[in-house]
């Protein structure tokens, strides 16, 4: 049995120009960008006793009984202007994309139906071992979708002025979603096939989460399913199809980008992300919504696509001063994703309108710098400036002996104050060093600078909360000592990078 021949055949059955290159075996990409090519190589230009015509008029007319339309010219043709028109892939500033599509189920089966066809219509050229191109047990050695970027996404690209980027790590993705009219038709014949197999999916509404068919299930069912009951209900090879698949619609998604910087809180009545207790706002404002607000505004992000990230966080009536806490705002499928420095600036400019937040270093980070911040959680240490008010009256000689005392570990037990939102623990946490200094004209008042390991409740560590943190501040002076005020006023984390002129 000659290619030619087969060639012929599979012409004859409905197969498209392509899909005989690939139910030939061949792994010449040219072939399939220049059919031409392909068919002077192969000498099927010249015509014997069987004449071989591949741009006839039925051909031109028939659906490819395999692919549906996809790798026939009719099709990519409404397709491309179809993706030129589309609006929304422009909107996107990507200059790189990766192109994927999503084929109707009923495409499995027919492939499946054309495979147990041709195995048994020429099993001399298909026996495993004896074939050059293809093994027996997968004649479509060369996957359509494989195909299809070889062919079409160039094109794509053109119409596009964008680069085509085959690699797993394109940002950018095109996904183009295609329908098959006669699809629902086609699928129900597996219920003939397999009445028990599909029914039960039907049935166990929760554990299929209502699917009866799914590219998966069909794809592992194929793979098990006895060809004679197969081929008892659904014929090989399947009958020319009525319809064409069309493109339904276009998916752009990019991957999130991130932006960092950091941010100091003036006011004590500010809580850093939207502080809501059944439905009712506690605070009128949060650090997360003075930030986010400009940035959706400035570069028409959508608000809720804006996932804040800090390194850690204050209470709201405690203040960050110094350079600030290091913060990330991730962009869920960003349209935009190029900055220039000037922007930044900009933005920095709007948020810092407001008199209870500044923020500065804005700028982009990849995404694997977002486990600094995270090693930052156990890592960083803090320093922290506290107005104390002990029950006695203390001198400055009594605060002197603090200074000596370097890196403390305490055993905290979880504050009662945060019981409700954290489990109960006793965690270890360190104070590297403290400095205490009497407030002048008030023998009762003083303020503590202290650096401590990220984690330490320092209000607690203060007034040692009933005892649960040992040791307190109170007992190691003797004295009831109690917090008035406390601002963190450095945050150690060199995240991210200081923007000069910021």
């Amino acid at each position: 049995m000659s290619e030619q021949e087969i060639f012929q055949y599979l012409n004859e059955i409905g197969c498209c120009n392509l899909c005989n290159l690939r139910h030939l075996g061949c792994t010449n990409k040219k072939f399939y960008i220049n059919f031409e090519l392909f068919l002077k190589e192969k000498n099927l230009n010249d015509k014997d006793d069987t004449e071989i015509e591949p741009n006839s008029k039925k051909l031109k007319e028939n659906v490819c009984i395999v692919c549906l339309g996809l790798l026939q010219n009719h099709f990519i043709n409404e397709l491309l202007e179809f993706i030129e028109k589309n609006t929304s892939v422009n909107e996107y500033d990507s200059t790189n994309f990766a192109c994927a599509i999503s084929l109707p189920i009923a495409q499995q089966i027919r492939a499946h139906s054309v495979n147990l066809h041709l195995k048994e219509k020429f099993p001399e050229y298909y026996e495993q071992g004896n074939y050059k191109y293809v093994l027996l047990e997968n004649i479509n050695e060369i996957p359509l979708k494989e195909v299809w970027k070889w062919v079409i996404t160039p094109k794509i690209n053109e119409r596009l002025n964008k680069s085509l980027d085959n690699g797993a790590n394109c940002d950018f993705l095109i996904t183009l979603n295609l329908k098959y009219v006669d699809e629902e038709k086609e699928l129900n014949l597996l219920f003939k096939v397999s009445p028990e197999t599909f029914k039960e999916r039907n049935r166990n509404f929760k554990k299929f989460r209502g699917e009866t068919f799914t590219k998966k299930s069909v794809e592992t069912f194929l793979e098990q399913v006895d060809k004679e009951k197969f081929k008892e209900h659904i014929q090989c090879p399947p009958q020319v199809p009525n319809f064409s698949i069309n493109c339904s619609n276009i998916e752009c998604t990019h991957n999130s980008i991130y932006l960092a910087g950091r941010y100091m809180k003036y006011s004590r009545e500010l809580s850093q992300t939207p502080w809501i207790i059944n439905g009712k706002r506690m605070m009128e404002a949060s650090v997360q919504e003075i930030i986010c607000a400009p940035l959706a505004s400035l570069f028409n992000f959508h608000i809720d696509y804006i996932k804040f990230i800090s390194s850690g966080r204050e209470d709201c009536d405690v203040r960050c001063l110094g350079n600030g806490r290091p913060f990330v705002l991730e962009i869920i499928n960003p349209k935009k994703t190029k900055f220039a420095y000037e922007e930044f600036r900009k933005l920095e400019s709007e948020i810092n309108k407001s008199e209870l937040i500044q923020v500065r270093d804005m700028q982009l980070v990849p995404k694997e710098d977002l486990i600094i911040i995270k090693q930052g959680e156990e890592s960083k240490t803090k320093v922290y400036q506290a107005l104390c008010i002990s029950q006695q009256q203390i001198t400055q000689e009594n605060l002197d002996k603090l200074s000596d005392m370097k890196d403390i570990v305490l055993q905290q037990k979880t504050p009662i104050r945060v019981l409700h939102r954290r489990p109960l623990a006793i965690r270890p946490r360190t104070i590297h060093y403290m400095n205490a200094q009497m407030i002048p004209g008030n023998s009762k008042m003083f303020t503590l600078d202290v650096e401590t390991q990220a984690g330490t409740y320092v209000k607690e560590f203060v007034h040692g909360d009933f005892g649960r943190t040992k040791p307190s501040l109170s007992s190691i002076l003797g004295i009831d000592v109690d917090i008035i005020a406390l601002d963190v006023t450095a945050i150690k984390l060199d995240f991210p990078k200081p923007i000069e002129n910021s």
